[in-house]
């Protein structure tokens, strides 16, 4: 019941943290936008985090299930990290920071509906294991996501190729909330 969660929670972390960590640089050292414009970007995305933990937890308890909820922010982080990957320096600086801000709503958005809809399937009495136990995969994938993603940008040359890969787990993951008996 819960390893879908698990790996889910693994492949999110990795995304976040990602995108925590590489969003600034790549905005400056690829897009070619100041580090002040960068930042000013980036921090669009904190503040777009806090209103998706809140509208993606009311779009879950009154319209979609969590699963449903977590396939759409799924696909949603999927298609914006292609868009990520489509910046260039001859994009316009809304543009970049509407694409930005919403990698933020989603990409970082998404830990509320996940964690309550851990608590829900977690088997009575064994929510606190259930939740550490998903939260140990959670902060694995954060472990992992700068050495890989490092690794990824080395060898693919760029940090706009290396969010075009990091666009596949999320994909994966959102399909099979969307379609769970496929």
């Amino acid at each position: 019941r819960l390893r879908e969660l698990a790996i889910s929670g693994c492949t999110f972390s990795f995304v976040q943290v990602i995108l925590i960590t590489y969003c600034v640089s790549f905005l400056n050292l690829e897009v070619g936008l100041s580090l002040v414009a960068a930042g000013v970007a980036f921090s669009s995305a904190q503040a777009a985090s806090v209103m998706g933990r809140i509208g993606w937890g009311v779009v879950a308890d009154r319209w979609l299930a969590a699963p449903r909820t977590l396939g759409i922010v799924g696909i949603f982080v999927s298609a914006l990290l292609i868009g990520m990957a489509s910046i260039a320096n001859t994009w316009s600086y809304a543009a970049i920071v509407m694409i930005v801000t919403l990698v933020g709503l989603t990409g970082l958005g998404w830990n509320g509906v996940h964690f309550a809809e851990v608590a829900r399937r977690a088997p009575a009495g064994e929510v606190a294991i259930s939740s550490s136990g998903i939260q140990f995969f959670s902060f694995g994938g954060a472990l992992l996501a700068p050495m890989v993603f490092g690794t990824l940008i080395s060898i693919a040359g760029s940090y706009a190729a290396g969010f075009a890969v990091l666009a596949i787990p999320p994909l994966a993951v959102g399909l099979r909330f969307l379609f769970p008996r496929a």
